[in-house]
């Protein structure tokens, strides 16, 4: 995986544990920076087990923007190689199958045609964390 997705995906994670979520905002506009340019080597199931374990510590039923942001990348260009690192069937499957949610999800997203899927465009909008404003007089 390209070092412009490990960077971002890391700082995202670093601003998770720090409560920063406008470092978080600004990660992910990194990562969809990484994700607009042709990718280096094409993603593996690691970077899509790396961020459902750490983001599931707490609470297996929350999925992160970075999760939803790497599950949708995985479904919509699932069949492209270039995009996809497909080697590991297996292990593939068995993560698919052991992700209830992302599974519902894949066969869903799976049963149309690439370019159906790659129909509407990833908006940096849904994955970005929005604050509450403190309205408290201090």
């Amino acid at each position: 995986m390209g070092w412009a997705i490990k960077a971002a995906v890391l700082c995202w994670e670093l601003g998770a544990s720090l409560g920063a979520k406008n470092f978080q905002n600004y990660a992910m506009e990194r990562l969809f920076e990484g994700f607009s340019r042709p990718l280096s080597r094409p993603l593996i199931l690691f970077l899509f087990l790396h961020t459902y374990l750490v983001g599931n510590e707490e609470n297996f039923h929350c999925i992160s923007p970075l999760q939803r942001l790497i599950q949708d990348v995985i479904v919509r260009n699932w069949g492209d190689d270039t995009i996809i690192q497909h080697e590991d069937k297996e292990i593939w499957s068995d993560t698919v199958e052991a992700c209830h949610d992302f599974r519902r999800v894949f066969i869903e997203a799976t049963s149309q045609t690439l370019e159906r899927r790659r129909e509407r465009e990833l908006s940096l909008e849904d994955y970005l964390i929005h604050q509450e404003f403190d309205m408290r007089i201090r």
